[in-house]
Order: structure tokens, then C-alpha cells, then sequence
């Protein structure tokens, strides 16, 4: 027996055969070519074919649509196109431009810190294979049909690989990369198939027929499991069945606490595309809506009012409840190739977010001019990120009196009187919480950054990840100033970080007043669980006893005996 480890991005134990996948590459001849209007006919059947191909994913792609959804909006941006074009002007052939241009904006978003933006490279990279496969002839039907149940095994898989796989036979998924937002990742979950990503020993430690067992939480991979191992495992996997059955009931259930205290539970999205799943997952609300998507989503451009209104009219529209909508937040982790920034020693305390903003206001302007006009399909808020100061917070909100001054001397309808609310990311925001709450509509916490600037620890080095925590005494006071100061100024307070649905963590939110908790699309049920299973006064009783405490240690001691 071998035990491998990975990541586990979709829940459930599952033991079968191994299938090893290995994808077959388009070959793709790097030719000059003598006639760039045919190559360009070439290239715009083929793309023609390939939307054709996308948009058919999306209307039956299920739970999974919005992936496709996203697909198209990438291919429907004219400038992908154009910059095709411009390299087969140069003298490349379709096939050598189409991989080229592609694959340049699949190493862009790669590159990135940002593990939500630095998905949107499996994007791309699905895009730019299924393009170079229509091009080029090349065809993988392997998993069109498996032989039985299996446990699929592979480098990576794209989300087209996921549709067209026989999933009435795929046990398990096994990938070398990837990660937690990873589009395997997603698909797996809305599948309910176990999966485990980011494994790196495979699939080069196992071979096609080889005995594999998964464990989908853990991130666990037995090859070839032994009699006593494989006992156990079945015995977890009707433990988490049990869960998995327990829970789906949250998906119309209002997280009240057990003493009667009701909690908003929202959804974290990145765009329409991941309307469906929220909603799927029971979110009636949006708690942050990242806007940078639409931006990140057309690299060499930057999107115009009438794309982003487009956006956030059909958001708008979709949901019951209110939807938080973040401005443009790029810099630190962040980049846009449309909007280049100098080189920083250190970004996250450099040029971003809100920063940018105010020094682009012909930018911040057109968002502003998109969210108001959008407001009037639904409840759409303003939130601003990255507020240190009383002044920042002052002028942008000048801008946004000055859109809405455009738009009434345009006679084009708009939201006259949209909440605005801030970030409260940072110290800085924290000690002059309360003056901020003056001047704000609402607050939510931001605990990644707020996490990071407290305890001055870069959140992706590894070398000091002991010392980014939720659970250290500072962070937990600089969350409880935050949500003081917003009870004291009569406005809510949310959490839009990872914190938010933390199991552990939760019960000290509820007892320092939090109202809402905006969390990953697929944590929307278990916070849901876990809010409706606290006491708010034990919580209340809780928190005291966290806020006097020194040291981590004590603060988790008293967080599992809870």
C-alpha cells in the first residue's frame, strides 16, 4: 500500500480502479503562411464552431453551466479575436497564432497570486485546447466511455474533459494539479463525486486497473489499500452520507440560532456566471460581488459601462436579497494587462484597490455610472475596498454623487439612493472604525488582508503561515472594534473573508454581533448548519472570554471545548 496526499476539494470516500488519463496534445505546426485571409477564414470557422461548442455546454452544463457561461464571455470579447488576427497578419498560421495568443493569457492569469483569479487559467487553457483541436483535427474520445467504475486519474482535467466524461462510471477524481477553486474542483462538487487535487506523485505511482482509495476530505490516496484500510473507509463514507443528506435540507432553511437570533448568510461570486450555483446552494443574498472578473476577463481592454451594466443588471435580477457589490479591486496579488502598474517592492501596502480608483477616476466613474444604473433591476450596494483614511472614503463618494449628477442630466434611470459601504481591511480602518461608521451605510471585514496587516504576515509565505491566523488574539480584537463600532453607529456589519465560515471561529462572530456572513457559494449549507445550531447568548458569553485571552493556543483550547 502507497498513501499519497493531495487536497480535497470534493467530500467522500470511494475505492476502484484506476484509469490513468492522458491527454492528447494538437499538434501544432508553426508554418508561415502566404495567405493571411485564408488562415483568418480558417481561424473564424473554427472559433465560429467552438462558441457553437460552448454555448451548447452552457445550456445543458447543469449546475456547472456557469463555467461555460464564463467560456463565452471570454471567446465573445472581440479583442481575443482581433489578437489572433494580428499575429496571422504577421505571417503565423491560424493554428500557431490561436496557441500563441492563447497560451500567453493562460501564463497572465496563471501568474497571479490570487487563487480565485488564477483559476480563470484553466479557462483559457480549455479554450485554447478545444480551438487548437477543431484546428488541427486532433480527437480524444477517451472518456467518453470508461470501462466500469473508476477512479480517474490525470495531470489536470479542463472542464470540457468533466462534460463530455462518462460520469455514470467515474468513482473518483485524482488530479496532480489544480486547487480548491479549480474548475475540476467545482464540477466535482456539483457532481457529488470525491475528488482530490494539487496530488503530486500522480498519476506516475499508479497504473490503469490498479486498487486506489480516495478520501475527498482528507485528501487522502491509498494505491493498492490494504484489507484494514479499506474497511475504515467505508465506514467514513457512510458517516459523510449521512451529512451530506443531513444537509441538503439548509438549502431553504433561514440561519435563526438556537435562541432565536436570525443571521444573513450570503454568497461570495465572481460574476453571472456563478448565479446558478449560489442560488443552487441556497444563497437568497450576495455578500461580495468581485467585480475585478469582469476586467480580468477581457485582459487587453477594459470593459465598458454598458458590459459591466449588462453584469450587474442580471446579478441584480437574480437575487432576493441585497447584493454587495465590490469596486474595482486589482493591485497587491491582482494585475490587469489593460491597466499595467509599475513595478512595486510591495504591492499589498503599495497602488491598489481604492487607491487606484481615486487616481483613475475616468475608471472608477464608469463602474460607479454601470452599478447605479443596475440598481434599479434590484437591491445592489456599494462596497468600497482597501479604505484606510476618512478622506478616501469622502472622495469617493464624491465621485459617486457626481455619477449620479451625470445620469439625471442624461435622464437614464439609476438607483438615487444606493447604500455605500466600506472594506474594513486594515488597522488603519479599524482605529477609526468609528468614524467611519458615521459616513458609511454598512461595513463588512475583509479577513484575509485584516489578517495579514495585523500581524504583518505576507498570507503566501509559507515560512510565516504560523502567524497567519484567525485564531491570534489581535485578529480577534480587530474584528470585535469593527463590529462595536458599526453596533454603536446603528449599521450592519458583515464578513466577507474566509473566516466567515469558519466552524470553529463562528460561534465567537455570532457573540460579537456580526449580522452577516458571506461565504464561498459551496459553504453556504454548513454555515447555514452551524449558525442554526449556536446559542447567540453562549456565543455572547464566548467572546468575552476569547477578548481577555494571550495566546492562540488558549483562544483554540477555549474554541473546541466550546
Amino acid at each position: 500500500m502507497k498513501l499519497c496526499r493531495g487536497i480535497g476539494v470534493s467530500p467522500g470516500v470511494s475505492v476502484a480502479k484506476a484509469f490513468v488519463y492522458r491527454k492528447k496534445a494538437a499538434d501544432v505546426e508553426q508554418t508561415v503562411s502566404e495567405n493571411a485571409e485564408k488562415e483568418k477564414e480558417k481561424l473564424q470557422r473554427a472559433y465560429d464552431e467552438l462558441i457553437g461548442r460552448v454555448t451548447e455546454l452552457s445550456e445543458n452544463g447543469g449546475d456547472s453551466a456557469e463555467i461555460f457561461d464564463a467560456h463565452k464571455m471570454i471567446l465573445e470579447d472581440p479583442s481575443l479575436i482581433e489578437d489572433i488576427f494580428g499575429r496571422i497578419d504577421s505571417g503565423k498560421n491560424a493554428a500557431w497564432a490561436a496557441d500563441e495568443a492563447m497560451s500567453e493569457l493562460a501564463e497572465f492569469f496563471a501568474a497571479l497570486d490570487d487563487e480565485y483569479m488564477r483559476a480563470r487559467a484553466a479557462d483559457m487553457e480549455d479554450l485554447r485546447a478545444q480551438l487548437l483541436s477543431i484546428l488541427t483535427g486532433a480527437c480524444d474520445s477517451a472518456l467518453e466511455k470508461l470501462p466500469g467504475k473508476v477512479i480517474l486519474v490525470a495531470e489536470d482535467l479542463l472542464p470540457s474533459d468533466t462534460m463530455v466524461m462518462d460520469t455514470r462510471n467515474v468513482a473518483g477524481i485524482v488530479c496532480k494539479n489544480g486547487s480548491a477553486t479549480s474548475h475540476v474542483s467545482i464540477i466535482a462538487k456539483n457532481l457529488s463525486i470525491p475528488a482530490i487535487v494539487a496530488c503530486a506523485e500522480m498519476p506516475d505511482c499508479v497504473e490503469n486497473g490498479m486498487t486506489v482509495a480516495i478520501n475527498g476530505a482528507s485528501g487522502e490516496v491509498f494505491a493498492s489499500p490494504d484489507e484494514e484500510t479499506a474497511i475504515k473507509m467505508a465506514e467514513e463514507e457512510e458517516k459523510f452520507l449521512h451529512r451530506r443528506e443531513l444537509l441538503k435540507k439548509y438549502k431553504d432553511i433561514e440561519s435563526v440560532t438556537s435562541d432565536g437570533v436570525s443571521l444573513a448568510v450570503e454568497a461570495n461570486i465572481g460574476g453571472p456566471q456563478d448565479i446558478e450555483a449560489a442560488l443552487n446552494a441556497g444563497a437568497k443574498r450576495v455578500g461580495l460581488f468581485r467585480t475585478e472578473f469582469l476586467y480580468m476577463a477581457s485582459p487587453d481592454r477594459l470593459p465598458d459601462e454598458e458590459t459591466q451594466f449588462e453584469a450587474y443588471s442580471k446579478v441584480a435580477k437574480a437575487f432576493e436579497g441585497p447584493v454587495i457589490v465590490r469596486t474595482l479591486d486589482i493591485g497587491g496579488d491582482k494585475q490587469l494587462k489593460s491597466l499595467p502598474i509599475e513595478r512595486e517592492g510591495n504591492p499589498f501596502l503599495g497602488y491598489r484597490a481604492i487607491r487606484i480608483c481615486l487616481h483613475r477616476k475616468d475608471i472608477f466613474l464608469t463602474q460607479i455610472r454601470a452599478i447605479l444604473r443596475a440598481g434599479v433591476f434590484g437591491k445592489l450596494k456599494i462596497m468600497l475596498p482597501m479604505i484606510t483614511t476618512v478622506e478616501e472614503l469622502r472622495e469617493a463618494k464624491t465621485v459617486i454623487e457626481q455619477a449620479r449628477e451625470e445620469l439625471s442630466a442624461e435622464g437614464k434611470a439609476f438607483d438615487t439612493d444606493m447604500p455605500v459601504g466600506i472594506m474594513v481591511e486594515t488597522p488603519a480602518a479599524v482605529m477609526m472604525a468609528d468614524e467611519l461608521a458615521k459616513e458609511s451605510a454598512f461595513f463588512s471585514i475583509g479577513t484575509n488582508d485584516l489578517m495579514q496587516y495585523t500581524m504583518c504576515a505576507d498570507r503566501g509565505n509559507a515560512s510565516i503561515a504560523y502567524l497567519y491566523s484567525v485564531y491570534r488574539p489581535p485578529v480577534l480584537r480587530m474584528i470585535n472594534n469593527a463590529i462595536s463600532a458599526a453596533k454603536k453607529n446603528g449599521i450592519p456589519c458583515g464578513m466577507c473573508g474566509e473566516a466567515a465560515s469558519d466552524r470553529l471561529i463562528i460561534p465567537f462572530l455570532v457573540g460579537c454581533g456580526l449580522d452577516e456572513f458571506s461565504v464561498n457559494i459551496g459553504a453556504v449549507p454548513a454555515t447555514k448548519e452551524k449558525l442554526c445550531s449556536v446559542s447567540a447568548e453562549r456565543s455572547r458569553a464566548l467572546s468575552k472570554r476569547l477578548l481577555g485571552l494571550e495566546t492562540m493556543e488558549a483562544v483554540l483550547s477555549e474554541l473546541r471545548s466550546f
